[in-house]
């Protein structure tokens, strides 16, 4: 009995479907319909010759992708080995349609001897593709033997889903006499995901001028991270500072931290040294200031006046503003003083003469500013000497300005007198009197 003359009795008993094993394998349906040609003439004894030659092209299939990293080759192994194993699946699922019909007789000529394996088929896809990381769970598979039945299914093979590779796992079963039949899945364990970078915490925000220090990033693979852009503190901006970690598979994650380089330091004024204090009248000249700062030379601006023509404490500032808009002040402090006394004048003679017994009159003096000119004298002109005459002014500040007139009283050259007598006075110089009698004396 031929598999051609059995598929009424298959999609009766068994659901047989050739779409749903294409879709299943991943194959096209005329790629399926190509496969049930070939087999569709085979007898059960076939068949199973069949299914041993199957297995083991797999079996060979699977060892040559395992012993190569070519990707071209892999690709060509990966489709010819989806075909070997669709076919196989066709092949298993038509011997168990056999036994559940009952053609045991077709299956083998020789009904004392059983050597036809036991039929495993797999639960699930015979391909799986695994994320690194995932969990894998076994689906398992059943097995059945035209003389033994339903049969215990036994797998070797593991897979590891923290490492990346191609894994088989092998699925046997053995009839009472001794037949093993198996079948293949074939698990690939890949990395599609980029490892996570994580930026380390850190100072962000630089002042210009100061040092930033790069706190760095983690890749939670343990991969390599590798830092690309500068920071420029001496420069105002933000500024992005890349973080890339490629794994083993060429899979990378990157992440980025932004850096702002601030400036909120106001410039530094220093006041030029000059001389602050100034004398009433006097001319002040503005030394001036300067001033400094990292994001370049700010203008200074200067502001206040010195009047000196009236005494008092005169405040200059000076302003100045950098690029960030920081604006700094440093202040001068101008004193104008009056330390010069009042000028007097003496009008007249000085020194004055007086003679004795006259009537001294005093000419005064003027000043050279608007203060009240006061005097203060000891002459006295009825004794022959020298007096002073002082004059005094004092100023709004206190300043105290002075002038002394001499006045010399001496006697009269034609004076008439009568006397007699002598009388010594202190000087040096000889006078003549006449009058009634004589004497003899000595005037200065």
């Amino acid at each position: 009995m031929h598999i051609l003359r059995l598929l009424p009795f298959l999609i009766l008993f068994t659901g047989f479907s050739l779409a749903q094993t294409a879709e299943d394998l991943n194959i096209s349906k005329s790629e399926m319909i190509e496969i049930e040609n070939r087999i569709s003439s085979l007898s059960a004894v076939e068949l199973s010759e069949r299914k041993d030659f199957l297995t083991e092209e797999i079996n060979n299939l699977e060892e040559s992708i395992k012993n190569t990293q070519n990707p071209s080759t892999i690709k060509s192994f990966s489709e010819s080995l989806r075909t070997l194993l669709a076919e196989l699946s066709l092949v298993q699922q038509a011997i168990v349609a056999i036994v559940t019909v009952n053609a045991i007789s077709e299956v083998t000529e020789d009904k004392k001897a059983d050597t036809v394996p036991p039929v495993v088929t797999l639960n699930g896809n015979a391909n799986l593709t695994l994320e690194k990381g995932d969990t894998y769970n076994e689906q398992g598979a059943s097995a059945s033997d035209l003389a033994s039945g339903v049969l215990e299914v036994t797998i070797s093979g593991t897979v590891d889903t923290s490492t990346v590779g191609t894994y088989i796992l092998t699925y046997s079963a053995t009839d009472a006499s001794g037949n093993t039949g198996t079948a293949t899945r074939t698990v690939n364990v890949i990395d599609t995901t980029a490892p996570v970078v994580t930026v380390t915490s850190g100072a962000d925000t630089v002042e210009l001028g100061g040092v930033w220090t790069d706190a760095g990033a983690t890749a939670d693979d343990g991969s390599t991270v590798v830092t690309t852009g500068t920071v420029n503190t001496s420069t105002v901006g933000t500024y992005t500072i890349t973080y890339t970690s490629t794994d083993a598979s060429g899979n990378a994650g990157t992440a980025t931290r932004t850096v702002t380089v601030v400036d909120t330091t106001a410039p530094v004024i220093t006041v030029t040294s000059g001389t602050d204090t100034v004398e009433l009248g006097g001319v002040w000249n503005d030394a001036g200031a300067g001033a400094t700062d990292l994001s370049g030379t700010p203008t200074v601006t200067t502001t206040g006046t010195v009047d000196t023509s009236t005494v008092g404490t005169y405040t200059i500032t000076y302003t100045a503003s950098d690029a960030s808009g920081n604006t700094s002040t440093a202040t001068r402090t101008v004193t104008v003083v009056d330390t010069t006394a009042p000028v007097i004048t003496v009008i007249g003679d000085n020194p004055a003469t007086v003679v004795v017994g006259s009537l001294y009159i005093d000419a005064g003096a003027t000043v050279d500013g608007a203060e009240t000119v006061s005097s203060t004298s000891d002459v006295d002109s009825s004794t022959i000497g020298t007096y002073s005459d002082v004059y005094t002014a004092t100023d709004v500040s206190g300043n105290v300005g002075t002038a002394t007139r001499i006045v010399n009283v001496v006697a009269d050259d034609d004076d008439d007198g009568t006397g007699t007598g002598t009388g010594t006075g202190t000087g040096t110089g000889t006078g003549t009197g006449t009058g009634t009698g004589t004497g003899t004396g000595t005037s200065t």
